[in-house]
């Protein structure tokens, strides 16, 4: 890993705690300026929504908004998000469905 793959790691670090990201279900580095995320989404701390809908709505705007910072640290190349609970489809962040089986 180089210095610079440290110096967007620490970038990173600073987003994802900015936007009060579980970072203890999230896993990330750089190799070669493409930032890696891995885990589950989840935040720490948001306002409270009573309805599912509008919860549903703020998480994918605050995933959207985590992509574009992401993205716009000096050096990064691109971002790779292999998230258990979200995916990007066709452009748009949705939440990843889950069946119980």
């Amino acid at each position: 890993m180089s210095v610079e793959d440290y110096r967007i790691n620490a970038f990173v670090r600073s987003v994802l705690v900015r936007r009060w990201i579980d970072t203890s279900r999230m896993d990330f580095g750089t190799s070669n300026g493409v930032v890696y995320l891995k885990g589950m989404f989840r935040q720490t701390y948001r306002r409270r929504i009573c309805d599912e809908l509008e919860e549903e709505e703020d998480l994918v705007r605050v995933v959207h908004r985590l992509e574009k910072d992401i993205r716009s640290i000096s050096g990064v190349k691109d971002v790779i998000f292999r998230l258990s609970n979200f995916e990007k489809k066709s452009g748009k962040w949705t939440r990843r469905v889950t069946t119980l089986t």
